[in-house]
């Protein structure tokens, strides 16, 4: 995927093979064949290409994480399939949304991201044709967990405590003196922290409830200098001609 290469030919099957991708997907349909299971669609569950590495780690850099990542995007949205399986389409998710700076391991480890912790790209990817989005599919949206206007201000309070106390919320933002505090606004106080601990803990379980004094909304309540954490909904996946072609945080079993 990341440069073009000399095509390789399976000598048990004859197939043709350009890239790793494909080999290591088909690889996987062979492996289920042989133990007797076929029609089970291989999903990829995370795959990229870190875009800063160490100084002994000089393919991970931009370059080479566009390069990839662009040829993945334009290969699983063609349609084509592997060699054993064309028909099939190659659901595969991108390692990953932001990079993980607290990753275990090596300097490229921590560098796959997509997306600054702000919302810039690290690279600009094309993604297709975003006008044949899916009808039911409201694209790549900010999601942002904040209090309920017409809470009771008890029950807020409750669940404000909890959020900067047990629930581990970074509320450092709302201290006095710092930009998201406000005395007199006790709905966008704690708007901040249950957003910030439902970003913090929603891949885990963690939700936007807070005793029912909680929502999930798509506007964005950032004002003046305090600034809200976002990410983007996977449940709102790109569908491209029926290929999904989906952006994850999963790196544990990625193909890289």
């Amino acid at each position: 995927m990341l440069t073009p290469n000399k095509q390789i030919v399976d000598p048990n099957t004859l197939f043709s093979y350009s890239n790793m991708f494909d080999a290591m997907v088909d690889a996987a349909y062979y492996s289920m064949k042989a133990v007797n299971f076929s029609g089970i669609p291989v999903i990829v569950t995370a795959t990229g290409w870190p875009w800063f590495g160490g100084t002994n780690e000089k393919d991970a850099n931009v370059d080479n994480a566009l390069a990839y990542n662009s040829n993945l995007i334009r290969h699983v949205l063609n349609g084509s399939g592997t060699p054993s399986q064309p028909e099939t389409p190659i659901n595969t998710y991108i390692s990953e949304l932001f990079s993980e700076d607290l990753q275990s391991g090596s300097v490229s480890e921590k560098n796959w991201g997509l997306f600054f912790p702000n919302g810039t790209d690290v690279y600009s990817l094309n993604f297709g044709d975003l006008a044949e989005l899916d009808a039911n599919s409201s694209g790549l949206i900010g999601v942002f967990c904040v209090a309920n206007s017409n809470a009771n201000l008890t029950a807020l309070k409750e669940g404000l405590d909890w959020a900067c106390g047990t629930g581990s919320a970074n509320c450092s933002a709302i201290q006095p003196g710092q930009p998201c505090y406000d005395a007199n606004d006790l709905v966008a106080v704690a708007s901040y922290a249950f957003n910030d601990y439902y970003h913090r803990t929603q891949a885990s379980g963690g939700t936007c409830n807070f005793g029912n004094t909680a929502t999930i909304t798509q506007v964005d309540p950032s004002h003046g200098s305090c600034i809200l954490s976002w990410q983007v909904s996977v449940e709102n996946s790109l569908k491209v001609k029926n290929l999904n072609l989906q952006i994850s945080k999963l790196h544990e079993t990625s193909i890289k």
